[in-house]
């Protein structure tokens, strides 16, 4: 994958399938997929890199969930209501 200023980034075939796989899925093109990651990772320094993987997939997640007809609706019942059944 090569940046614009000529750095190039190696991934693992593993990597390469997986973003591309996703990047098709989501209908954009792997490096949009990889530059907002990146710009997740490096948004908030003093969380470090295990707090910016969590915030990315949860953000991933949430587009899933918005991509799903009704994902994105809350739940309209309690567990209460669940347990009076």
């Amino acid at each position: 994958m090569s940046v614009a200023d000529g750095m190039t980034v190696e991934l693992r075939q593993d990597q390469r399938e997986r973003l591309t796989r996703l990047a098709e899925s989501q209908g954009r093109s792997a490096s949009e997929i990889v530059q907002e990651a990146l710009d997740q990772f490096l948004a908030v320094p003093g969380e470090g890199a295990a707090l910016a993987v969590w915030r990315a997939h949860l953000q991933r997640i949430k587009d899933r969930a918005a991509a799903i007809p009704g994902g994105d609706a809350r739940r309209t019942w309690t567990r209460e209501e669940l347990y009076d059944q």
